[in-house]
């Protein structure tokens, strides 16, 4: 169910600071790989995380989500989810496939399914991608004060260790 465009506009998450996906990977010691556009392969079969970011983060998504959804947004931020992989080229071909409200291939961030699919894929190699991916939510969280918008939850949180 879309929410009116009109109506939904206070649900927003406004941030007084932004945070770059290269500010992002640094800020993490990762080194930045990519960018692909979305549906193009990523030939890196590591282990890792990865970034998955709006090419134009002032479009305005108000008609495509609900105010549940909305309520989860994070207005101008180009950052949308951050995942792991054990295998990196797996994990995210199983998200270009994965059709929304299915439970497989990637049920985790589907959300970002009902954006418009102009978003790009950055990744690193980690061999904790656990770990990894812990340290980019936290540095997300610390600038933004909330999760990305595809992230509905915390990731893993099992063998954690500064990176």
């Amino acid at each position: 169910m879309a929410a009116k465009a009109g109506s939904v506009h206070a649900c927003y998450r406004r941030s007084a600071e932004m945070l770059s996906v290269s500010e992002l990977f640094q800020r993490t010691s990762l080194e930045m790989r990519g960018p692909v556009p979305w549906g193009d392969p990523v030939t890196e079969t590591s282990s890792g995380v990865y970034v998955i970011a709006l090419v134009d983060p002032t479009a305005n998504f108000a008609e495509k989500l609900s105010e549940t959804e909305l309520t989860r947004w994070n207005e101008g931020e180009e950052i949308i989810y951050i995942g792991k992989a054990t295998k990196l080229r797996r994990r995210i071909s199983q998200f270009y496939r994965h059709k929304y409200g299915r439970s497989s291939p990637h049920r985790g961030g589907q959300d970002i399914l009902l954006l418009t699919p102009s978003f790009q894929i950055y990744w690193a190699t980690a061999p904790d991608c656990a770990a990894a991916e812990h340290a980019m939510i936290d540095a997300f969280q610390q600038q933004i004060r909330a999760l990305p918008f595809g992230n509905r939850m915390r990731g893993a949180r099992k063998n954690l260790h500064t990176i």
